[in-house]
């Protein structure tokens, strides 16, 4: 017995199918609510996560009370893919099947193309007879198990080490449908990337950064000091190359300034996603982008634009992507130069402070 839903995303159609035990969580109706809010694109009452901050649930179940009586054993809760749910007749590009635990291991025929260990989790990639091979470690020298992908079929099977319970295994999910997303969406001229997401005045714009320079924590001065604002996504949102209204379909968005950005030449446009960090906001919501911001500490707060290839350079050292799949990079390029290109990019380097956000909003609205 399984179950397959199917979720859309910057225009990508994917679906996840669950086998036994595993199955998708039911819903109360406080949660029902959060989702269908996220859906609908309206604000989400949540604020970027800092570091040192409590970090909350991932998810739209706020506490053990509202998950669903009587609780059963192996359901997964995907309420952060649930503002995504796509029922239209679009064929998926890719699926994710998540298979019943097993002690399944790597095939010794294998090879070993890289091993990203920088950060956890963890995980190394294996090559073999075209397939792409993941094994995941939330901890060192722990295994939560090994997602084989056939990028040629857009299919991908997860299968949980017997240790993973729901919880766990939902962590490694989302992992793998980001990676099947990133390969699945480069051809349409899409990217995730690694940036925290604040829109004003119509228009998002894209906080980008080196793990601990605070883009979290700028976003916040945003949400807090600069009228207007709102959060989109606080982590991995998706950009994606706009050049007819229709690859906006299913998402919330400004339907006048869609008619005055898009172009046949294209636009940017930001997405929210289910993958935000450690800030739960998942809304199902587009916008054009206004400006990408590169984030540096700094004694005082100076901001400059940046363009060619150091705007480039800013774009593509924080996009999600298979960096050692030269095939993958020849896709990937184009589009990061696209965004560099017809994108204000700005540099700022700046204090934790409110007059950093008030800086930042007013160079880019000039």
């Amino acid at each position: 017995m399984n179950e397959t839903r199917k979720y859309k995303i910057a225009g990508c159609v994917f679906s996840v199918t669950l086998d036994a035990p595993w199955s998708f969580m039911r819903y109360t109706a406080p949660v029902m609510e959060r989702i269908i809010s996220a859906r609908e694109g309206r604000p989400v009452n949540v604020k970027p996560v800092r570091a040192g901050d409590e970090v909350p649930l991932r998810t739209y179940v706020r506490s053990r009370e509202e998950l669903p009586s009587p609780r059963v054993p192996g359901s997964i809760d995907f309420s952060q893919y649930e503002p995504f749910a796509y029922d239209g007749s679009q064929e998926p590009q890719f699926n994710l099947e998540v298979a019943a635990p097993s002690d399944t291991a790597i095939p010794e025929d294998a090879t070993l193309a890289i091993k990203v260990d920088e950060f956890l989790p963890a995980y190394d990639i294996y090559e073999r007879d075209g397939d792409l091979m993941f094994e995941f470690f939330p901890e060192r020298g722990v295994s939560a198990g090994i997602l084989t992908v056939s990028p040629k079929t857009g299919k991908g099977v997860y299968t949980p080490s017997p240790r993973m319970k729901p919880y766990g295994t939902l962590s490694q999910v989302n992992i793998a449908t980001m990676i099947m997303f990133t390969i699945a969406s480069a051809p349409c001229g899409t990217l995730l990337m690694h940036s925290s997401v604040v829109r004003r005045n119509g228009y998002a714009n894209l906080f980008l950064g080196k793990s601990g320079t605070g883009k979290s924590t700028h976003a916040r001065l945003w949400i807090d000091n600069v009228e207007g604002a709102d959060l989109m996504n606080d982590d991995n949102p998706a950009l994606r190359v706009i050049t007819d209204e229709s690859q906006l379909e299913g998402c919330r968005y400004d339907k006048d300034l869609a008619a005055k950005t898009i172009s046949k030449d294209g636009v940017v446009y930001v997405f929210g996603t289910p993958w935000s960090g450690k800030t739960p906001c998942y809304r199902n919501v587009t916008a054009p982008v206004g400006a990408i911001v590169r984030l540096q500490q700094a004694p005082r707060n100076t901001i400059s634009r940046i363009s060619g290839l150091e705007a480039y350079a800013s774009v593509i050292s924080s996009a999600s992507m298979l960096r050692w799949k030269s095939g993958f990079m020849d896709m990937v390029t184009p589009t990061a130069e696209k965004i560099a290109m017809t994108v204000k990019c700005l540099s700022l380097d700046c204090l934790p402070d409110p007059d950093a956000a008030f800086l930042c909003s007013e160079t880019i609205s000039k």
